[in-house]
């Protein structure tokens, strides 16, 4: 496991899904493309970054950094508006060597995600609508 210290941060990459703990911080679900299930089976082509206060789980990061694709990003609800998500994305982007950064499938009813995502100065380039009939 690597380390990448900051003033009140430690983010280390880590090789394996602490499903549990990381369930515990969605405020939403993941989309299918980003859910449990298809991370699982692309696990060889993604990395892990767990943020820790102390030796508390703070927050994680979920990318593919050839694609340079942020899978999953989650903050416990009592550390949020900390910049510890903002510090995963550095390390992200530290680690791919690139400021390019992609988010695919934010649920626009979560105003944190997609203000966290608007902080960072992320585009919207594409908006998907969901459309049911009822038969």
């Amino acid at each position: 496991e690597s380390d990448k210290k900051s003033s009140f941060l430690s983010i280390k990459q880590v090789e394996n899904f602490k499903w549990d703990d990381f369930i515990s911080f969605w405020s939403i679900k993941p989309s299918w493309q980003n859910s449990i299930t298809t991370l699982e089976k692309s696990k060889d082509k993604i990395t892990i970054l767990c943020a820790y206060l102390e030796d508390e789980l703070a927050g994680y990061i979920i990318y593919n950094a050839q694609t340079k694709r942020i899978q999953q990003i989650a903050v416990p609800t009592i550390h949020r508006r900390k910049g510890i998500a903002t510090q995963l994305i550095n390390a992200m982007t530290q680690s791919t060597g690139s400021k390019e950064l992609y988010a695919f499938n934010i649920d626009n009813s979560s105003s944190e995600s997609t203000g966290f995502f608007k902080s960072l100065s992320l585009e919207n380039n594409v908006s998907q609508l969901e459309m049911i009939k009822n038969i």
